[in-house]
């Protein structure tokens, strides 16, 4: 075996070359050799100490063949000396082509075909950009292909064939990067450190990305700005900003990170399609994510509410208490579709039926609208604003208290004619509009002089008649129930005003799916309980069994803080006062004195800095994104519960 006449700073080179570029990597030993090449070209040798490896020395000359020959030599005779590594935190762009160093190399994990433990084929590379916690760098992204059953394999997912399926394989706890398009990868830190800045700071995806970028500007700039075109497919289609994190790029790859979790933690994983488009040029990308949120959501409504279960310690949450609220700040548009009155059954109460699709936002391909896709044919077409008799006359001759309100308006609308102006064109008759006699008003007002055939659509300015009422519809928030520890048992959105059906509705859905799970709401604290309460008595006599039995087993209060500000005789504990039931200091409710009947309140202050994140979400989409933080907040709440001795460590929940 032929020895080498070498120095550590390549055997230092060899070593990391050889772990970052895997087996399979195609052109593997031609990237080692370049890799090894530019690391030592700028190190002076003569003043770095070389030693003999072998017999037969020669002096090491940076080749394919030769790096392939020091690896076999090394790994057969010298294996400690692989373990040696150098700092691989800079990367090297000293020619910008596509063969240079790239920091990070992803390849398919699966070496066999999943469907007919074939071996795919190495497909040709690409060159992505790659989000991570220390700025954007340049990446290489392999596929692999079976040509047996044509399924393609990427990092992070493959697609199926012939339904082209995008299944994922991803583990978010043992992978490193998230493939999410074959044009941007993100590291996995840097997903879970804008999920916490999204829970614990409220940060918005624009201004996460926003920071990132003036984070990293000169890094990037330094590190991609010059050679960033050189990696793209077309060449043509490459600018200086592609490495920069724009607020789309990070919400969508932050939905589909909490997407690939969300089912990662049920186990479904790889039997869920999670295909998307990918194409930002069509309006249908974002469409098919409101798809995916809405599969999701419709998992999650099937399963069990695991919060139910939930005791700890903590005043009044093992005892049965729950806080009911609303919050208006957490709302998104809707359909302006009419609403209904509809009565669902005898025994239940009538609710109001109304669309809450998302409406049609405006863009390039298609204008903005009230309505969602199901009711454009509400939208009415503009009619021109016609001019009538009674709106505006034309007087040609004016009196002199006429012509002194139009020089006060003609000051205020426009500039006066120039003295070299005609006689006829100073004499701009002057409209006059006729209103109903007012108590101290001259029925004949002159607000304004306008040239003959105007429309009568410019008194009003830039807000022409067309334009009123284009303001989107938007749903009336959030109403939640909130144990006294602060885990979030159930929120759902109100469409319309809160009101008592709503209440009794969430209740239902959250605890009545069986008497044992409605056994466990035995205090209900809500600041309109003197309205809820005989809204329940009258539904247990008109025969509805969820009411009886929340009658019958559950009592109800008014927090303490809602409390002082009512003035009925329920709400009012007086010396003697046999109507009082609600309020939170009678006998009572012993069992739960002093608990914090504030939780739904302090929850509410967390839930609120959210509305700027929220209130231009889609339907599902913000859905979903509740349903998540909502989630993470509960499992913060848990963790810091049973680190403060409150919960029971082998509790789950």
């Amino acid at each position: 075996m032929k020895g080498f006449y070498t120095d550590i700073i390549t055997v230092s080179a060899l070593s990391f070359a050889l772990d970052h570029f895997p087996e399979r990597t195609p052109n593997r030993w031609k990237l080692i050799s370049r890799y090894v090449s530019e690391k030592c070209s700028g190190i002076l040798t003569s003043d770095i100490p070389k030693f003999t490896l072998g017999s037969s020395c020669v002096d090491f000359t940076n080749t394919a063949d030769n790096c392939k020959a020091l690896f076999k030599l090394l790994h057969t005779k010298y294996p400690d000396l692989l373990a040696l590594n150098v700092n691989p935190y800079e990367p090297l762009y000293k020619d910008g082509d596509k063969n240079c160093y790239k920091p990070i190399v992803l390849m398919p994990p699966v070496k066999n075909c999943l469907n007919c433990c074939g071996i795919p084929r190495v497909k040709n590379a690409a060159y992505p950009i790659v989000f991570t916690t220390s700025g954007a760098c340049v990446g290489v992204l392999l596929s692999s292909y079976c040509d047996k059953c044509h399924w393609t394999y990427y990092p992070s997912y493959y697609h199926t064939a012939p339904e082209s399926d995008q299944c994922y394989f991803f583990d978010p706890q043992k992978s490193d990067f998230f493939h999410f398009t074959t044009n941007t990868v993100y590291h996995t830190h840097f997903l879970r450190d804008v999920t916490n800045n999204i829970l614990y700071s409220h940060a918005s995806f624009e201004s996460r990305a926003e920071v990132y970028n003036a984070n990293f500007r000169d890094v990037n700039n330094q590190r991609l700005g010059a050679f960033i075109g050189n990696f793209k497919r077309m060449r043509n289609e490459a600018s200086e900003d592609d490495w920069k994190l724009t607020e789309r790029r990070l919400e969508e790859a932050w939905f589909m990170w909490e997407l690939v979790n969300f089912y990662k933690d049920r186990n479904v994983l790889d039997c869920v399609n999670l295909k998307s488009t990918g194409d930002y040029k069509t309006p249908a990308h974002r469409r098919d994510f409101e798809s995916l949120c809405q599969k999701a959501m419709e998992t999650f409504l099937r399963e069990d509410n695991e919060w139910v279960q939930h005791e700890c310690d903590v005043r009044g949450c093992r005892e049965g208490f729950v806080m009911m609220d609303g919050i208006e700040k957490i709302r998104r548009s809707k359909c302006a579709a009419p609403k209904t009155s509809v009565k669902l059954a005898a025994d239940m109460p009538k609710v109001m039926n109304c669309c809450h699709e998302t409406p049609v936002l405006g863009g390039k391909h298609q204008r903005a609208s009230k309505y969602c896709v199901n009711h454009q044919y509400l939208e009415r077409p503009k009619q021109p604003a016609q001019k009538t008799q009674e709106s505006a006359t034309f007087e040609s001759d004016v009196t002199k208290e006429n012509d002194k309100h139009s020089e006060i308006v003609l000051s205020c609308k426009r500039p006066r004619p120039d003295d070299n102006c005609t006689t006829e064109a100073k004499r701009v008759p002057p409209i006059i509009i006729r209103l109903p006699e007012v108590e101290g008003m001259h029925p004949e007002i002159i607000s304004g002089s306008l040239p003959e055939n105007d429309d009568e659509s410019v008194l009003v300015g830039c807000k022409k008649k067309g334009n009123i009422q284009k303001f989107h519809e938007t749903t009336a928030g959030l109403l939640a129930l909130v144990k006294p520890c602060g885990v979030i048992v159930h929120h759902t959105e109100m469409y319309t005003c809160e009101s008592p059906t709503q209440a009794f509705i969430m209740m239902m859905c959250c605890y009545g799916k069986n008497a044992n799970v409605l056994s466990r709401l035995k205090y209900v604290g809500y600041d309109r309980a003197c309205d809820l309460s005989p809204f329940l008595v009258n539904l247990a006599r008109k025969g509805n069994p969820g009411a009886k039995l929340l009658v019958e087993n559950t009592k109800f209060l008014v927090d303490i803080f809602h409390c002082l500000k009512h003035t009925e005789s329920c709400c009012m504990p007086l010396e003697n006062n046999p109507k009082c039931k609600f309020h939170p200091k009678l006998p009572c409710f012993d069992e739960i004195s002093d608990t914090n009947t504030e939780c739904a309140e302090q929850a509410f202050k967390w839930f609120g800095r959210f509305k700027y994140s929220t209130h231009l979400m889609s339907q599902w989409k913000y859905k979903f994104f509740l349903n998540r933080i909502v989630h993470m907040r509960n499992m913060y709440t848990v963790r810091v519960l049973r680190e403060g001795g409150k919960l029971d460590g082998n509790v789950k929940m």
